[in-house]
């Protein structure tokens, strides 16, 4: 029963607040600085009706974009249980035949490329994600993490997701303990979402406003059940593009790249990543799309 509406930078959110209250809507979550309204009709409102309404916005002169409010689901799932220690194990490093719980990192040359580099902390990076654990790996490469607090929506189960994809981007590297992440030593930056657009969005706008220079973003789009057709579902995947493209319009005066997932599910991957959609040059070119490809 919300939508997601994101403003032309040029236009006067006052104007539009009187427009959204007069179609029955209640606005319960704001980014001025960016343009953005989370929009909350009665909890009893048809889907046909929300849709229409949505249309209703999208005619307005000034409105950038508009979306149904849904979420995004993670794009990769731990295999062990924490707590109860690592269910891993190393292999001898073989850069030409990877294998076992490193072979992630075999596969990239990881171990090469440590030779010239093994990360710094002069580079903020960050990581917008579900549930995380302020694992004793991170010691010393984590800054306080973002965290949402009080939310309107029922939290997701916690699944560790975030934790698992902060440990291989950034866990602490030849310190005797846990994993091995990309970078051994790094500035990192974690902001805990529960998978809803506005919240999402609202840790984009923490991490670029903190100095964050490069985002990873391991979600992709999940469609909801009010959605069976395919066109309708391609529909509503080029909706939620224009929210994030219409978002970070907002932020093109500081310099930030966003790493997103290609996709979660055997669909057609044009329709998988909406970030990576994007087709505006000032967005597109600081967008990277990592599929799983080896």
């Amino acid at each position: 029963n919300e939508l997601i509406v994101v403003l032309a930078p040029e236009s006067n959110g006052t104007v539009f607040e009187e427009e959204f209250v007069s179609i029955g809507a209640d606005i319960v979550g704001r980014i001025d600085e960016a343009g953005f309204y989370q929009l909350r009709f009665p909890q009893d409102i048809a889907f046909e009706d929300l849709a229409s309404a949505a249309d209703s916005i999208r005619q307005m002169e000034g409105v950038a974009a508009v979306s149904e409010h849904s979420t995004v689901e993670s794009t990769l799932l731990p295999n062990d249980v924490p707590g109860e220690g690592l269910a891993l194990t190393w292999t001898n490093w073989n850069e030409n035949d990877p294998s076992g719980a490193n072979w992630h990192l075999e596969a990239v040359h990881a171990p090469t490329a440590w030779n010239f580099s093994t990360g710094s902390s002069e580079i903020p990076i960050g990581v917008v994600d579900a549930d995380f654990t302020q694992h004793p790996d991170f010691l010393g490469n984590l800054n306080p993490p973002h965290l949402l607090g009080d939310s309107d929506h029922e939290p997701f189960e916690v699944d560790e997701h975030g934790t698992m994809v902060a440990g291989v981007l950034a866990a602490r590297g030849n310190n005797a303990k846990g994993l091995t992440g990309m970078v051994w030593d790094a500035d990192l930056h974690y902001c805990q979402t529960d998978h809803y657009i506005a919240n999402t969005l609202w840790c984009f706008k923490q991490l670029i406003n903190s100095g964050v220079r490069v985002i990873n973003a391991s979600f992709a789009f999940k469609n909801p059940l009010e959605y069976n057709d395919p066109d309708a579902v391609k529909q509503r995947i080029i909706w939620e593009t224009q929210i994030y493209e219409a978002f970070l319009s907002h932020y093109l005066e500081q310099p930030w790249i966003i790493v997103q997932a290609a996709g979660n599910k055997s669909i057609d991957k044009k329709f998988g990543a909406f970030i990576s959609e994007i087709d505006v040059p000032s967005i597109s070119a600081r967008v990277i799309s990592v599929g799983a490809s080896y």
